[in-house]
């Protein structure tokens, strides 16, 4: 299903997915491989007649919903067609939860390379909102469906190594700071800082993020 976008029989630049890799390419030049892991937040929703979303149940309308199992069995076959597919992909699932607004999820599987994760998570929104629309609902991962309850997000969790031997870059048991991180990994860590503005542009581009 992954697949990169062409023009006139070259890849399209402006392609996210074509995009990246030139940067992994840029990257494993220096000697780097990226390692992701996306945290995926996701509600499960109802459409109204009138266009509106809405919770499905009810009676889910507690102030904090997080980790309340009768929210969580309330879309237990949800969640279940979505864990199994998950794990018979080989993703390896290892935890799922009730996030903290009212019929909210998120689904936490092993981190990958760069690219992989990515097509992955595409994947997964994609398998997320089939699912939901057999049982007549809709997976929305909207920043912010509601003005009142908590957001959704997809964290990132990510990680250099050596793209020889994998080893993790970002490791150092010597930090003088404590952290167990290394001067790369700090280095990392300041240039996203410093580039937060131009980031938040491309992440959070529309008025609902």
């Amino acid at each position: 299903m992954p697949a990169d976008n062409t023009f006139k029989g070259e890849p399209y630049a402006v392609n996210t997915r074509v995009a990246l890799k030139k940067v992994i390419a840029q990257a494993e030049a220096m000697g780097f491989s990226m390692n992701l892991g996306i945290e995926c937040e996701v509600f499960v929703l109802r459409l109204t007649e009138d266009g509106k979303l809405e919770v499905p149940n009810a009676d889910d309308n507690l102030n904090k919903a997080c980790y309340d199992v009768k929210r969580f069995m309330d879309r237990y076959v949800w969640l279940d067609k979505v864990s199994t597919t998950i794990n018979d992909l080989g993703w390896d699932l290892y935890s799922l939860d009730h996030e903290d607004g009212n019929s909210q999820f998120e689904f936490d599987f092993k981190y990958a390379d760069a690219l992989t994760m990515c097509d992955r998570f595409i994947f997964f929104r994609m398998m997320a909102k089939q699912y939901a629309a057999e049982e007549g609902l809709l997976a929305t991962f909207m920043p912010k469906p509601f003005a009142d309850k908590t957001g959704s997000g997809a964290h990132f969790n990510m990680s250099l190594a050596d793209s020889k031997t994998g080893e993790n870059l970002f490791k150092d048991e010597n930090d003088p700071r404590g952290l167990g991180l290394s001067k790369l990994g700090y280095q990392f860590s300041a240039g996203i800082l410093k580039h937060c503005p131009a980031l938040c542009a491309a992440f959070a581009p529309t008025v609902n993020s």
